[in-house]
């Protein structure tokens, strides 16, 4: 896993730094443990963790996930979330495509709720009754008005 972050960073020009980032990249994401490994022996829950190192590899201000959590076990769908809530409170800008919405309360600034290609909802998140009971809600609502 070392030597594929060592890779991923000489491609965007790292070099001075390049150590120390893959270093923390490995800590932050918890495959310290895991370093000396092969790609293809390891659990989903740690390609997604390998996947965020490689994007944090290279400091990015904003970090675009596309359904991060699927797929996951419980206690790894946890970690992973904490992970991202660590890099929110760094300043990253975090934008993630989820369908998976318990948790999101925990670490969710803004949203935006699209329905069928739709902006359903968008601002900040509405946690009355529970998000994902929100949505469900507002869904019925919009049907039984026939929209």
């Amino acid at each position: 896993l070392r030597q594929f972050l060592r890779y991923q960073g000489r491609l965007s020009g790292l070099r001075d730094e390049l150590e120390d980032r893959v270093t923390r990249c490995l800590q932050q994401c918890r495959l310290e443990d895991q370093e000396d490994l092969k790609i293809g022996v390891l659990s989903k829950g740690a390609i997604q963790r390998l996947a965020m190192a490689q994007a944090l590899v290279h400091d990015p201000d904003v970090l675009l996930l596309d359904e991060p959590l699927d797929g996951l076990d419980p206690l790894a769908r946890n970690r992973f979330q904490t992970l991202i809530q660590e890099l929110a409170d760094e300043g990253k800008c975090i934008l993630l495509a989820t369908h998976l919405m318990e948790g999101l309360e925990d670490f969710c600034d803004e949203m935006i709720v699209l329905h069928e290609g739709k902006t359903l909802f968008q601002g900040a998140p509405r946690f009355d009754a529970g998000l994902e009971g929100w949505i469900v809600e507002t869904l019925k609502a919009r049907e039984a008005a026939g929209g």
